[in-house]
């Protein structure tokens, strides 16, 4: 794994993440997706983003396969989602009283999920590669980042924030 600060678990909500450190390959992506939330809260130098910006991949094992399309795989993925959301909302809610910034890479979309969109989406697949060096597959016009555990059973979601990585260990496995 590139850039890795810290590995955990969050039992509460079973979501695995793995926290990394920002570097220049990815900062351009990730600015030309969240440029609009930058200028909102003082980030638009990039060195204090490479310092400061933490790259969380968060994975949930799904109860089945979620390499095809189906109802009951969008059904499972809705609820996969739904679990993340209510994981992430907590520790927005904390990074926020702090001052400081978070946003999500929406799965669905590839925009950010919580500030205003750009014209640009975050590649979550070439992300997930670069970082954690997992097995990926093209699925159709899409491709899938294999978990090493999970396999088709992950569903990974990646988010970002500027909250010192102390801070970001406690959240992670409390939320």
């Amino acid at each position: 794994m590139r850039n890795l600060l810290f590995k955990g678990y969050n039992e509460k909500h079973n979501i695995d993440f793995t926290v990394h450190s920002c570097n220049k390959y990815l900062l351009h992506e990730i600015i030309s997706v969240f440029k609009n939330s930058f200028k909102k809260v003082y980030l638009k130098e990039k060195d204090y983003l490479l310092n400061n910006l933490k790259i969380v991949c968060t994975w949930q094992r799904s109860d089945i396969p979620i390499n095809f399309v189906s109802k009951k795989v969008t059904k499972e993925m809705d609820k996969l989602y739904e679990n993340f959301i209510k994981f992430i909302k907590k520790i927005k809610q904390i990074v926020e009283k702090k001052n400081l910034w978070i946003d999500v890479s929406d799965p669905h979309t590839g925009n950010c999920l919580f500030g205003e969109k750009t014209n640009c989406i975050y590649n979550e697949i070439n992300g997930l590669k670069y970082l954690l060096k997992y097995d990926n597959e093209k699925l159709g016009c899409c491709g899938m980042v294999l978990h090493p555990e999970y396999g088709y059973h992950g569903y990974p979601i990646t988010f970002f924030t500027n909250l010192n990585l102390s801070d970001l260990k406690n959240l992670l496995i409390i939320a």
